[in-house]
């Protein structure tokens, strides 16, 4: 018995199917990470997304508060009881400069701007976007876990390494990292 070939579902039939507006409908799609490619819905593997989640965080500019931290030498004269804040961590790039990084890991133009619309806002002009790193680091964590974790070949992307003033760091990250994909 041959299997028939599984039916494409398009935005539209989506619409017409579902009592939902427009933006429920896209938001769903968004929240279970599902693009609309060539006229049919395609969900992303959490694979995928491991080897795209990564090169982006990489291009990002490292967020001030972690780049300058606050003067945590000085002492305070009587300890606050209040609860601190958590701090939300932003970062901001240029379009073209985190499109080419998503390049560098074979991520299309149209996939790479649907996956940095479901992390990040672009500003009105367009040209630049701006992210809450946690939503990707959480992405990353929850797509790692999917998948087992210690199993997945992870490597640093190439450019990481001229990124960094601390070389010997960034050699011992290379070497860690080598030495756990080899016994995987």
């Amino acid at each position: 018995m041959q299997s028939q070939p599984e039916k494409k579902v398009s935005f539209d039939d989506l619409r017409s199917r579902l009592p939902a507006s427009d933006l429920e409908i896209r938001s769903a799609l968004n929240k279970n990470r599902i693009l609309d490619l060539d006229d049919s819905l395609r969900s992303i593997p959490p694979s995928f997304l491991l080897t795209i989640l990564p090169s982006l965080l990489s291009s990002l500019p490292l967020p001030a508060i972690l780049a300058h931290p606050p003067n945590l030498s000085k002492k305070k004269s009587k300890p606050s009881t209040k609860p601190t804040e958590p701090v939300v961590l932003v970062s901001e790039a240029e379009e073209s400069e985190l499109l080419e990084a998503l390049d560098s890991v074979d991520c299309g133009k149209l996939v790479g701007l649907t996956i940095l619309g479901w992390f990040g806002e672009q500003d009105h002009e367009g040209g630049r976007w701006k992210f809450e790193l946690e939503g990707i680091v959480r992405e990353l964590g929850i797509d790692l876990l999917a998948a087992g974790g210690v199993s997945i070949p992870f490597s640093l992307p190439s450019h990481y390494s001229t990124r960094r003033t601390d070389r010997g760091r960034v050699e011992r990250v290379h070497s860690l990292v080598n030495n756990h994909s080899n016994l995987s």
